[in-house]
């Protein structure tokens, strides 16, 4: 049998495993010409207030990040009693503007059944279906949308 040059260890230190991933992501990126913060740094949060009698109340946000060119929606939430009334819809026009003034040439998000009104939602807002993952993360099925800027 033929030794693979390799060991098998059981438990990794995380801050050597940090350091070498760093290093060995940083010499890959740059061999072609790529940044190594993907997303570091870089998530915008773009919120929904309503005006109250003591100032304002927020009731929903989007959080967005930001990299190499593609925009990753990474939440976006209204409070249940103000859903259907244009909010995420507002949120997302703000996030696809950003988006734009940053240099992006697309937004993404996944989804997952659990939030079968969203389906409709990100299509009617002109996200196209891009892929369907059965049996993924926690056992669900989640859908991958994407939009052109």
């Amino acid at each position: 049998m033929r030794n693979s040059g390799f060991t098998i260890i059981e438990e990794v230190d995380g801050e050597d495993l940090h350091d070498f991933s760093e290093e060995a992501w940083t010499v890959f990126n740059a061999s072609r010409g790529w940044t190594n913060d993907l997303f570091a740094g870089s998530s915008i949060y773009l919120v929904a207030k309503v005006p109250t009698d003591d100032g304002e109340e927020i009731i929903g946000y989007t959080r967005m990040d930001i990299g190499r060119g593609v925009a990753y929606v990474a939440s976006t939430i209204i409070a249940d009693d103000y859903r259907r009334l244009g909010h995420a819809r507002d949120l997302m026009l703000g996030a696809e503007i950003l988006a734009r003034e940053d240099g992006c040439h697309m937004m993404w998000l996944k989804t997952s059944e659990v939030h079968t009104e969203a389906l409709k939602f990100w299509e009617s807002i002109g996200f196209t279906l891009a892929a369907t993952l059965p049996n993924f993360e926690l056992g669900l099925t989640w859908y991958i949308f994407t939009k052109e800027l």
